[in-house]
């Protein structure tokens, strides 16, 4: 049995210390959520959104100053620590009072304390680079506290300059919810919640008799469920920061449904991210010995790892000492996965697509696509033969046809940000220039059909010399130019193309450099080159044109392909 402690002034306290976390855009939190969830949270989302606008303009002095670890802030932090050593603050002001008279030693200690909050502790003697080269926060957050590293006295000002300014700005915000957050706060019970919800049900939380835990409730829109041991003598303390409604928030995900098959399918959808998931569950499993067997970084390895905890993919084992983790079989089985990875076929896509968008008939996957990943050609490469009465094509286009329901294959980009499509075509361009967060989207090659591969359809910007030229060299000399680190750099960070040439990583983009990596690995490999020829792209209009009728219409698609086959052929023939 244990005993929580809970204060509404402490409560306040703690609340107004978090306000980090609402400058972020969390229109992919609500997107995640799922119908039940999103009719919990329907007068919490336009909160949020109110919040967001309110706290804009101060949005870069808040990711510069106001520094968040693992659920945590550095002003809770420190808070905390006050409350540790029996100080026990009543208002801001002493808080603020507080932080300012720490000495820089004492604030970088904060720092690392901070950092040293993930799934895997490190040495306390550990410095502080140590920990945040270990830390699976973004890069851009890493330079922040490296930052406020160098400078902490100063740093600490600016922060709680700004703080005093954005608490006063949200005073309404926090009276607003004070009566629910009252009523919460007398209904909770911390071990029903950890009892009933699936993700924290398997940590062990070591909770000792009679043990005494501080309990702070924020507003629903804070959305978090975030604890805080320490270790400080001669007891332990054990803080846990819930928001209003956060039980009832994690009780749903015990539930096996559509929204949860499909956060399942997205984390699985990264290879590297499976293979982290198949190490973790072996005994002795090591982040940095993964990192080294996968080639990948140790913040990469923990990155993933609380990816998989989040899905609910990996459980914490405490009955085997030697494996940490344990894969979710029964998840896993309940929706009939057992592995998803870039060897994908048609079957997949389509049973995925159905189960997760079964109210949507739009997939993104058009006839072009399906032909080529079904080992299909619609045109030779020098434009004289079309294939369109070949077999691998009309299996290809009936399968279009029945994935869609006989409706048109195309699809706009707004149903994908929409959130009314799954699965979305992109080109390179496109790829690097989509803005959605990196563990929100992840890009495949396409599913394979029955008689092809995971192909995916290239197209090349070409640069030539004319055989008749007269300025041979000149034309050499402007190839090189364009082929040279200056040109290709500036065309990849316009979004306009892929690079042809290695180029540094400090000539692009951070999140630039992760989506090429991530299109070189998975989709250049297996890339189907469509040669272009004279009147091409006309051949190819009166193709697409044809069989979006023919699918609209109800046809017999056998028939409609034979006569479009005499249609090109006979174009192709009066070109030659």
């Amino acid at each position: 049995m244990v005993e929580v402690q809970y204060s509404e002034q402490a409560s306040d306290l703690m609340e107004q210390f978090s306000l980090s976390t609402l400058i972020q855009d969390r229109r992919e939190t609500i997107e995640s959520f799922s119908g039940k969830e999103r009719e919990l949270f329907k007068d919490v989302f336009p909160v949020m959104e109110e919040l967001r606008l309110l706290f804009q303009p101060y949005k870069e002095k808040m990711e510069t100053y106001y520094l968040t670890g693992y659920g945590i802030t550095l002003l809770q932090s420190c808070y905390l620590e006050m409350v540790d050593k029996g100080l026990t603050p009543k208002s801001v002001e002493a808080v603020h009072a507080y932080c300012l008279q720490l000495d820089a030693e004492a604030i970088r200690e904060q720092l690392k304390d901070l950092l040293n909050t993930g799934p895997e502790h490190m040495a306390k003697s550990g410095d502080f680079w140590d920990y945040l080269e270990a830390s699976s926060i973004k890069s851009e957050t890493k330079w922040y506290f490296s930052q406020f590293y160098r400078k902490p006295l100063e740093a600490m000002k600016e922060l709680i300059e700004l703080s005093r300014e954005l608490i006063s700005l949200y005073q309404p915000y926090l009276e607003r919810s004070a009566a629910e957050r009252r009523a919460y706060a007398a209904s909770f019970s911390l071990e029903d919640t950890i009892a009933e919800s699936a993700s924290l049900s398997h940590f062990d939380w070591n909770f000792k008799e009679n043990q005494f835990i501080k309990l702070y409730v924020v507003s629903p829109w804070v959305v978090q469920f975030a604890s805080y041991f320490s270790e400080t003598e001669p007891s332990e303390s054990h803080y846990f920061i819930v928001s209003c409604r956060i039980d009832q928030l994690l009780k749903s995900g015990k539930e096996l449904d559509m929204d949860t098959f499909a956060a399942v399918l997205k984390v699985l959808s990264d290879s590297t991210r499976y293979n982290v998931m198949v190490e973790l569950a072996k005994p002795y499993a090591k982040s940095k010995r993964i990192a080294e067997e996968l080639d990948i970084t140790g913040a990469a390895v923990s990155f993933h790892t609380q990816k998989l905890i989040n899905a609910k993919l990996l459980l914490f084992n405490r009955d085997h000492k030697d494996v940490k983790y344990d894969v979710n079989k029964s998840l896993l089985r309940g929706y009939g996965i057992d592995k998803v990875n870039d060897a994908w076929a048609w079957s997949d896509y389509q049973r995925m697509c159905r189960v997760i968008n079964k109210d949507n008939s739009k997939y993104g996957f058009d006839w072009e696509d399906a032909v080529y990943s079904n080992g299909g050609k619609v045109v030779d490469y020098l434009g004289r033969e079309d294939y369109l009465n070949s077999l691998n094509v009309l299996n290809a286009i009936n399968f279009v046809y029945r994935l869609n329901g006989g409706t048109s294959t195309k699809v706009a980009p707004r149903d994908f940000r929409g959130g009314k499509l799954v699965f979305e075509k992109l080109n390179a361009t496109e790829c690097i220039n989509m803005n959605f967060p990196a563990d929100e989207v992840d890009f495949l090659a396409m599913p394979a059909g029955p008689k092809g591969g995971n192909i995916s359809k290239a197209e090349c910007v070409y640069v030539c010399i004319g055989r008749h030229s007269n300025n041979v060299e000149k034309a050499k000399r402007f190839i090189d130019i364009v082929l040279s680190s200056k040109i290709q750099s500036e065309i990849v960070n316009s979004g306009y193309a892929m690079p042809v040439t290695k180029l540094s990583n400090d000539l692009i983009s951070d999140e630039t450099v992760r989506k090429l990596c991530i299109l070189s690995d998975k989709v250049l490999p297996s890339a189907f080159i469509v040669h272009r020829f004279r009147d091409d792209k006309y051949i190819f209009d009166i193709i697409d044109k044809r069989i979006e009728d023919a699918i609209k219409s109800g046809v017999k698609l056998d028939n409609a392909l034979s006569e479009l086959h005499i249609e090109i052929s006979d174009f192709l023939s009066k070109r030659r």
